[in-house]
């Protein structure tokens, strides 16, 4: 039987529901819990998962003080108030809310919940409370509010369901209606309307197939929906379906199954639409993937360089050395720029992986793309105009100038091959302002922005989500290692900045590189470097637990005239210098067994003082050095290994 306030009485310390009153069961089709709290702010109803998750056991809980016998002591001041208060804009929902609840049994659970301000069928206001435990959901938007009660509905069940009708009317934030023993909806609340798209009169007594997708209709999904209702009392399910302007949505549907002394009288039908989270999950497992595909490229491009170190330093050495015979030295040239291009290949595979060592500095970017204008019109092809318009007074950015270089020749590459038959690349520059939350993954504020649009074939939406993953490609076979986006994304990330890209198919293609400006305005980049002299004999202590690495580390070294002590173990390393081995300098790797580069580095820094220390390492993402101590990025070749022994010699 119901009250007055048109809900269904039960005796004190009971769960049990009036089995005549199907109005019950339509909060507890709920998939959250749901309490009804009086004007006077005491609880006027709950539903099944409400009790479940108060602990409930046994005791009354309807006509308890919400506020002092629910809410956490911490958060209990003015707790009611607020949930009182309007929303801001009447048309706009309420800010989800979020605080610790009180169990039955003592226990606080965070929880959120959104509120709706409602009538009973009596007349009197109320607050509906839809809650969930906030560590297993993310918060929903809350429910608008609707102080006004509307009008009775059209039903052929019973008067109980129509009265009941009145209270769950109100609730925007779920659909929720009423089906007859055959699926024919006869009755549609707010929330309903605001999801689907109907108005109810659309709606009554049609069959709710009609909100399935065709696919599911093919597969039978709404009968055996009902079916399950029947047979185990309640179904559960996510799925797509069907608003009426024909757009598609996820929904978390729950279907219970209504009777009355044995007889099926109806269904309680519950939708919510989860589309968001669906999306959010969605992101969720495209970042994890792409966090395990980084991993496995940063692992493999480091085992790489490794080999590249052993086939650049063999063949730099056997160039000098080898006779002067032009076809041999052709042979070798060959070799070597193989071997570069494997390096290329690594760099952009460390870069994806956001494991490549980057220089940075400050970088006059007018000056450098200036200075590229001619190499890029060069990749471009003869069928493609190049333009370029940078702001004037541009300040300096903040990246790896040859890495920068690099990631523009790809970028008016992949412009080039969008545009098989000619057209357009503009490269520009400016200063621009992002405001919060414009752009995902980047802070407020001032960004150079470099731009490079073409009007090319332009990609589908499903292709540009895409783009970035690494090894994708829409190039023949052949054509492109699927690298260079991937490339670009982690140096611009790296960098601190954001890469963003629009493009519709036959209008051509943006990339735009958000770019941090450079704080120290007092230094900018030098391309190119000047041969250095060589030092004077060195003794040097070489570790590497990859042998190749280490004889052609050693190979380099002795060509340069130094004498080399070659290990493979950072701890061998250590054993040594404790027999009072001396030496001028000492070349670690840093992904070794049993004791890493860093933390030799570390040993050395604590135990002997002054003695200089160069980590030779690909990755970039490894424990900082002590201070005074020196990186070299791998592959490195013997040039580069006589400038930085010659620049710690004379410091």
């Amino acid at each position: 039987m119901l009250t007055s306030n048109g809900l269904a009485s039960a005796s004190p310390g009971s769960d049990a529901l009036s089995p005549l009153d199907p109005g019950h069961a339509v909060l507890d089709a709920f998939p959250d819990a749901v309490f009804v709290v009086g004007l006077d702010g005491r609880l006027a109803h709950c539903n099944r998962q409400a009790r479940s998750l108060l602990d409930h056991s046994g005791d009354a809980l309807e006509g308890s003080v919400f506020e002092e016998r629910f809410v956490a002591q911490a958060a209990r001041s003015g707790w009611a108030s607020r949930q009182w208060e309007p929303p801001a804009q009447a048309a706009q929902p309420r800010q989800a809310s979020c605080w610790p609840l009180l169990t039955c049994s003592g226990r606080e659970r965070p929880v959120a919940s959104s509120t709706s301000r409602i009538r009973l069928p009596d007349g009197s206001p109320a607050l509906l409370l839809c809650v969930r435990e906030a560590d297993a959901h993310s918060p929903a938007t809350p429910p608008s509010a609707s102080p006004a009660a509307p009008p009775p509905l059209s039903s052929p069940l019973s008067s109980a369901e129509r009265s009941f009708a009145l209270l769950v009317q109100s609730v925007t934030d779920y659909a929720i209606y009423m089906l007859d023993p055959e699926g024919r909806i006869v009755s549609w609340n707010l929330g309903a309307k605001r999801i689907k798209g109907y108005e109810e009169e659309e709606v009554l007594n049609t069959h709710f197939s009609r909100f399935y997708t065709p696919e599911d209709l093919q597969a039978g999904l709404p009968q055996a929906g009902l079916r399950t209702a029947v047979s185990t009392g309640r179904m559960e399910a996510e799925g797509l379906r069907v608003r009426k302007d024909g757009s598609r949505f996820w929904a978390s549907v729950v279907i219970d199954a209504i009777y009355d002394d044995g007889r099926l009288i109806g269904f309680a039908k519950v939708t919510r639409d989860v589309t968001e989270r669906k999306a959010a999950e969605s992101q969720l497992r495209q970042a994890l993937k792409m966090e395990a595909i980084g991993r496995f490229t940063g692992g493999v491009a480091h085992d790489f360089n490794n080999l590249l170190m052993a086939v650049l330093s063999s063949l730099e050495l056997l160039r000098k050395r080898m006779p002067p015979d032009e076809r041999l030295r052709a042979l070798v040239e060959t070799a070597t720029r193989g071997a570069q291009r494997g390096a290329s290949l690594t760099q952009r595979m460390m870069a994806f992986a956001r494991q490549q060592e980057l220089k940075t500095q400050a970088v006059d970017v007018a000056v450098l793309l200036s200075g590229l204008q001619g190499l890029l019109q060069q990749a471009a092809g003869p069928h493609i105009f190049l333009k370029m318009a940078l702001a004037a007074n541009l300040p300096r950015i903040l990246t790896d100038p040859s890495q920068f270089e690099s990631s523009m020749l790809n970028l008016v590459a992949n412009s080039r091959d969008a545009m098989p038959g000619g057209g357009v690349i503009k490269i520009s520059a400016a200063v621009e302002t992002t405001l919060p939350r414009q752009l995902a993954g980047l802070a407020a504020g001032s960004y150079v922005c470099v731009r490079v649009e073409d009007t090319g074939e332009g990609m589908d939406e499903q292709t540009l989500s895409r783009v970035v993953e690494p090894f994708f490609t829409t190039k023949g076979v052949g054509k492109g290692t699927g690298l260079g986006l991937a490339m670009v994304d982690g140096l611009v990330a790296q960098s601190g900045g954001k890469l963003v890209l629009h493009s519709t198919p036959g209008n051509g293609t943006t990339v735009e590189m958000w770019m941090p400006i450079s704080k120290d305005e007092s230094t900018a980049c030098h391309l190119g470097a000047q041969r250095t002299q060589d030092v004077g004999p060195m003794d040097v202590l070489l570790v590497d637990d990859d042998p190749l690495v280490l004889a052609n580390a050693s190979a380099l070294l002795e060509d340069l005239g130094h004498r080399v002590t070659a290990l493979g173990a950072g701890q061998e390393a250590i054993d040594l210098l404790a027999r009072k081995a001396r030496f001028d300098v000492v070349i670690s790797d840093y992904a070794m067994p049993g004791m890493n580069g860093v933390e030799l580095a570390e040993h050395i820094a604590q135990r002997y003082p002054g003695l200089n220390f160069i980590l030779a390492s690909g990755f970039a993402d490894i424990p900082a050095l002590p201070p005074g101590m020196t990186r070299l990025a791998k592959p490195y070749s013997q040039e580069d290994l006589s400038q930085l022994l010659h620049q710690l010699m004379r410091a």
